[in-house]
């Protein structure tokens, strides 16, 4: 017997009278979730005694009991010494929530009783906790994993997290805080990944994270932030969602960087970025990317092997000739995504130095023509669906090995007619259905295939 799930039951109390027959075995779960368990009677723990005495149990599920800050100290009492690795306390009704003076954030004591239990993982998530007090896990000195997903935290107290020596991975994400100062995360030497998506931080003072030696994740996706003055150099940065308008010119160290969804309209923000060292993957979506005040030396940068820029406005600059340039120094870059940038024309040479580029998205644009010196020399994948093109060269995907020409306007007339001789007999990979490579002109053609076009008559 390895697990037992006693979910979803109406269990009032579990003693250790009951569970005795599992002293001495070792479970990979054992889940009491959902019972109301000792929520709605009046316990006696001098005579219930430690239901999981001489247990060692890998997972313990106790949520969705409804229990408060006091049955949850009373429990943790219960069980002092037993051995539970996680500690799934989720939908809990712990915490002041915003307002409710009345009701009680967890403190210092409700976990004291599992000091000697070797907690690695707890999870409180879904709950009510406002405010995150003084010492609150100081005697969990072997915890890694700590969720405090949805509640309402709103306020992290100095030393709140003290005596967490060994947490590794923190999640604050779906609370209500709105700014971060210097002093709150002290007491995490080896916290390597904070997840703070989706709150409301508006403010983080620039020493919260300085401190973190070992952090290598910071989440910031979907909150308020209008500067990023306070990164320090960490592996994984996401900053999406955010309203970042302009970007500090500061020292950064990154292989990942999420800021896609924010109001950055200057390229100058493109060519800061680009000069980060040791970047890898560059996730730059949904911007405003439309103006170029000057033109820059080349961003020179020898790792970067991703670039999103999905949705932005590079057509705006480029017409009025500026910035041309922003790809040359990216020579080992694999894969550009340029979709949706409202792109009528390719500056001359602005792929050409991009010899190890492999795949290119031009989806979503409103390209009429282009010529096989507008690609770079050794691509592999194209995407040019959902354009304008009218009659493409079939040169242009010779050295191809797989191309989207879907949802194009070609003119179904015979200057197409070796583009249609290719189309049928190539071993290029053609992506999508053939129905959707289609005649948009003339009208009395519209909507035909054009695998399904004769070329004869047409030498």
């Amino acid at each position: 017997l390895k697990s037992i799930d006693l979910s979803l039951n109406q269990i009032p109390i579990v003693c250790e009278q009951e569970l005795k027959p599992l002293q001495g075995k070792t479970l990979s779960l054992l889940s009491l979730a959902d019972n109301t368990l000792y929520s709605r009677v009046s316990m006696d723990w001098g005579k219930c005694l430690n239901p999981f005495r001489n247990m060692v149990l890998e997972t313990l599920d106790v949520s969705g009991n409804g229990w408060t800050v006091d049955i949850t100290r009373n429990f943790s009492n219960a069980i002092n010494g037993s051995q539970i690795f996680s500690l799934v306390l989720t939908h809990h009704i712990m915490g002041s929530s915003f307002g409710f003076t009345n009701l009680k954030d967890p403190d210092q004591h409700t976990f004291a009783g599992l000091a000697r239990s070797s907690v690695i993982q707890l999870d409180l998530s879904h709950g009510f906790i406002f405010s995150l007090n003084f010492r609150l896990f100081e005697t969990l000195e072997e915890l890694k994993v700590l969720n405090l997903a949805h509640n309402k935290i709103n306020n992290i107290q100095d030393q709140a997290f003290y005596g967490l020596d060994n947490l590794q991975v923190l999640n604050l994400s779906y609370n209500l805080l709105g700014e971060l100062y210097n002093s709150n995360f002290y007491g995490l030497p080896k916290v390597a990944y904070i997840d703070l998506q989706k709150n409301h931080i508006g403010i983080i003072q620039d020493q919260t994270f300085r401190s973190l030696k070992k952090l290598d994740t910071l989440d910031l996706r979907d909150n308020a932030l209008k500067t990023i003055s306070f990164l320090p150099s960490i592996s994984t940065i996401f900053l999406g969602g955010n309203k970042l308008v302009t970007l500090p010119n500061i020292p950064l160290t990154a292989n990942f960087i999420h800021l896609s969804e924010n109001r950055l309209e200057n390229l100058d923000n493109l060519y800061f970025l680009l000069r980060v060292r040791h970047l890898q993957i560059l996730i730059l979506n949904e911007n405003r990317f439309s103006s170029c005040n000057q033109d820059h030396a080349p961003s020179e940068n020898l790792s970067l092997e991703q670039l999103f820029l999905r949705e932005n406005m590079l057509q705006l600059a480029w017409e009025a000739g500026f910035c041309w340039n922003v790809f040359k120094g990216l020579s080992h870059l694999r894969v550009l995504y340029l979709d949706k940038n409202y792109l009528n024309f390719l500056p001359p040479g602005v792929f050409h130095y991009l010899t190890a580029l492999r795949g290119l998205s031009l989806r979503d644009n409103r390209l009429t023509v282009l010529s096989p010196s507008d690609l770079p020399a050794n691509l592999e994948v194209l995407d040019v669906s959902r354009n304008q093109l009218l009659s493409p060269d079939p040169d242009l995907f010779a050295s191809l090995s797989a191309v989207d020409l879907t949802h194009n306007k070609f003119i179904c007339e015979c200057e197409l007619s070796t583009f249609i001789s290719w189309l049928n007999q190539t071993n290029v990979t053609i992506f999508g259905s053939p129905a959707d490579i289609y005649c948009m002109y003339p009208s009395s053609m519209a909507g035909a295939s054009l695998y399904s076009l004769s070329t004869e008559g047409c030498d």
